[in-house]
């Protein structure tokens, strides 16, 4: 899983394939590359999948500090 870094916030992500950009967003729960797992790989062939993990998600807390 990769890394990315916005306005302070350490973002998780996963991208996979090759084509026009396809972005899975998860709900609340879960993180997205577990979520989406049967979706990213049966979509890379045709597609550039990415499937994040959102800030504040079971998977990727925020900290206390960046909510103030």
């Amino acid at each position: 899983m990769e890394m990315i870094e916005v306005d302070g916030l350490r973002i998780a992500y996963e991208r996979a394939g090759a084509g026009p950009l396809l972005v899975l967003l998860h709900g609340y729960v879960g993180d997205g590359p577990t979520v989406w797992r049967p979706q990213l790989d049966g979509l890379c062939d045709e597609f550039t999948v990415v499937a994040w993990t959102h800030p504040g998600s079971v998977a990727h807390p925020i900290r206390r500090s960046r909510l103030a």
